[in-house]
C-alpha cells in the first residue's frame, strides 16, 4: 500500500516536520522521509525521529540482528523553494530507490497556501514526465490546502 515502511515519503511544505513524525508514529519502525521547505526551522521533529530510529536500532541490536529492509532509513530536509526544486536533481530519491525497487514514493503536503499548491503539483508532474521507469514514478500524493474556504469552481 501507500502507507508502508519501505516506502519514501516526500512533504512538500515541511515546516517543522510534525507531520511526518506523527506519521512515523502511527507507522512505526523507520521510515524514509524527505522533508522539503523553504524556511529555516529548529529540525526539532526530524531530530525526534532520527533519535527514535537509533533507539529503536540499538534496542533491536540487543536482542536480534536487523531487518535488512530497516538499514539505512533516513530523515532528509531539502532548503529550497518548492517552485525552484527538481526533485530529479536530488541523489537521496535515487539512492533510495536503487535499494527498495518495489517501494512506492508518495508526496504529501498539508496547509500549502496560495501558490504552494500549484508549484508542488507542477514539481511532481515535472518529476512523473522526466522518470522513465513507471516505478520510479510518485504514485500517490496526499495534500490538503489550508485556504479550501477560499477555492471556488468558477
Amino acid at each position: 500500500g501507500y502507507f508502508h515502511k519501505d516506502n519514501l515519503y516526500i512533504e512538500f511544505g515541511a515546516g517543522k516536520g510534525e507531520f511526518m513524525a506523527s506519521l512515523k508514529e502511527a507507522l512505526g519502525d523507520y521510515l524514509n522521509i524527505l522533508l522539503i521547505d523553504r524556511g529555516s526551522f529548529r529540525n526539532k521533529a526530524e531530530g525526534r525521529i532520527q533519535k527514535e530510529q537509533k533507539k529503536s536500532k540499538s534496542s533491536n541490536d540487543d536482542q536480534t540482528q536487523q531487518h535488512p529492509s530497516l538499514e539505512g532509513k533516513t530523515v532528509k530536509r531539502v532548503k529550497i523553494d518548492i517552485k525552484d526544486l527538481v526533485l530529479s536533481k536530488i541523489p537521496e530519491i535515487h539512492q533510495w530507490k536503487s535499494s527498495n525497487p518495489n517501494a512506492k514514493i508518495v508526496a504529501i503536503g498539508k496547509h500549502l497556501c496560495g501558490s504552494g499548491l500549484d508549484v508542488t503539483l507542477q514539481c511532481i508532474k515535472q518529476y512523473n514526465d522526466t522518470t522513465t521507469d513507471e516505478t520510479n514514478k510518485i504514485q500517490c500524493i496526499c495534500i490538503a490546502v489550508c485556504c479550501h474556504h477560499r477555492c471556488e469552481w468558477s
